[in-house]
């Protein structure tokens, strides 16, 4: 490796790390994935077996976390002061990974411009600016997820040896992220269809059977409680966004649906979600372009990866029987290194529709950056920014002997849990996640019925998400105010 390429490797870093971590210096405290894995990790570190069990904290599911279990075992690897401290880094330490690899294959099929501006791009990703800035399994899924692509192709296109690599990734993407591993029921068989090659769509099912194999009885209560999420969706799509009080049939107006993701029918709601999906990455339009000019297998590849990424991802959103799988804008984020990639070789094979669409995507791209980064000191934030006042309040969780609390909005459940280890009126990680439907995505029931039935003793609530008002509640004693932040006891 010359020196000159050891500089463009140390200036890609520094670009990198600075991109992402600088706009996230004064946010590093937000939720809520990241507090329910720092807790699971805690507890693998100290029992060092599979499936995790967490007892006593999480009121409304099973002990047994029958959730993917490979993010927490890999954050379980790090020392656990520097976890603790660090681990809002970890989403982007692993897009590093992603990003250089992005920057190795442009550099190879393109030179030194077009990874440049592949890794610029990515880099700057407004969009993964916003969804990293919580710890998160999801990036662990995508440097796995291309990397079975990667050596899935391999297999495909050159020699039978690489099957073996490939399923193994196979097997750790079963075992890491069920979003990532519903994608892949939609793209292998397309690049089934589009290449014609079998090698692709066996690769699923081999990944399932290895995973059963390693896993056992384990892996079955995994399927189940991936099945269990996916009805638990396909019931509430509706109420996906929702406000859990304003939304609700209980306390609030159910029929008002603005702020909701799904709030128009027929052609509104296609227009709505095509634009839903070109917001979440316009680069899919000079990428779409360039993908007609370049050539080569490779080029091939990435073009199909990507547009079969949008079109699945389009489709949960216009098609309600898909909607339990989750939203299309989620699964965007897979397309966004095919995209940059295609972009920049496009730019710099010379094609001008390419470059000229490119330059106007720019000015989007870096306006709704410079919206992400100023977002990230939004206090009301639905991931929730852990405030000087939240903090006030934990203490006071924390000194309750026997506490059984509810928190709203629910995003500050998580949080409490890993702090206090109190018992949380939470759930919807692991199976049984069923029991939080009267509560969660919206209120079905009231909140004094279900403080009854589960014997929830406090309930800490936002004022500027909801007030007592609201949801109707009198002769609760308040014990402690910090800022918009109150907790309350319950039956006193």
């Amino acid at each position: 490796m010359d020196v000159l390429m050891i500089v463009q490797l140390l200036l890609g870093t520094l670009l990198f790390f600075g991109c992402r971590l600088l706009p996230l210096w004064k946010a590093q405290t937000r939720g809520p994935d990241a507090h329910y894995f720092l807790l699971c990790s805690e507890v693998f570190r100290k029992e060092r077996r599979l499936p995790i069990k967490v007892p006593g904290i999480f009121l409304l599911e099973d002990e047994v976390q029958n959730y993917p279990p490979m993010f927490t075992v890999f954050i379980s690897l790090f020392p656990p002061s520097w976890l603790r401290k660090y681990y809002w880094v970890i989403n982007h330490l692993l897009d590093y990974v992603i990003a250089m690899g992005l920057w190795g294959g442009v550099f190879l099929l393109g030179g030194p411009l077009p990874a440049w501006i592949a890794l610029v791009l990515y880099a700057t990703s407004p969009q993964l600016m916003s969804e990293y800035q919580c710890m998160t399994s999801r990036p662990l899924a995508s440097f796995v997820f291309f990397s079975f692509l990667f050596t899935a192709w391999l297999a495909v296109s050159f020699s039978w040896v690489w099957y073996v690599p490939a399923l193994i990734l196979g097997v750790l993407l079963v075992l890491t992220h069920k979003l990532t591993m519903q994608l892949c029921w939609f793209l292998l068989p397309f690049l089934t269809l589009a290449q014609g090659e079998w090698g692709w769509f066996l690769l699923l099912p081999g990944a399932y059977l290895g995973a059963f194999l390693v896993g056992g009885k384990q892996f079955v209560q995994l399927m189940e409680a991936h099945l269990q999420y996916i009805r638990f969706w396909s019931r509430n799509w509706k109420r996906m966004s929702g406000h859990q009080v304003r939304h609700s049939p209980v306390y609030g107006d159910p029929d008002n649906l603005r702020g909701l993701f799904y709030n128009a029918r027929g052609w509104r709601m296609l227009a709505l979600n095509v634009r839903r999906m070109l917001i979440s990455s316009l680069w899919v339009v000079p990428a779409a372009v360039a993908a007609c000019v370049l050539t080569g297998p490779v080029q091939g590849l990435l073009a199909q990866i990507m547009f079969a990424t949008f079109f699945f991802g389009l489709a949960t959103l216009v098609f309600p029987w898909l909607r339990g799988i989750g939203d299309g804008t989620k699964y965007i984020k897979y397309a966004l290194p095919p995209m940059m990639a295609l972009c920049a070789l496009g730019i710099s094979a010379g094609s001008f529709p390419v470059a000229a669409l490119s330059l106007l995507v720019g000015v989007w791209h870096f306006r709704h950056l410079f919206l992400a980064v100023r977002s990230l000191d939004d206090k009301t934030a639905p991931s929730g920014i852990i405030s000087d006042d939240f903090a006030v309040i934990v203490e006071a969780v924390k000194g309750l002997e026997g506490a059984r609390v509810m928190a709203l909005p629910s995003s500050y459940s998580d949080y409490l849990a890993y702090t206090t280890r109190k018992a949380i009126f939470q759930g919807g990680h692991s199976s049984g996640v069923d029991r939080i439907e009267p509560w969660f995505p919206v209120f079905l029931e009231r909140v004094e019925t279900l403080a009854a039935r589960h014997g929830l003793t406090h309930l800490v609530l936002d004022r500027d998400y909801a007030s007592l008002e609201e949801l109707g509640l009198e002769g609760l004693q308040r014990l402690v105010r910090s800022g918009p932040f109150e907790l309350y006891a319950f039956g006193k």
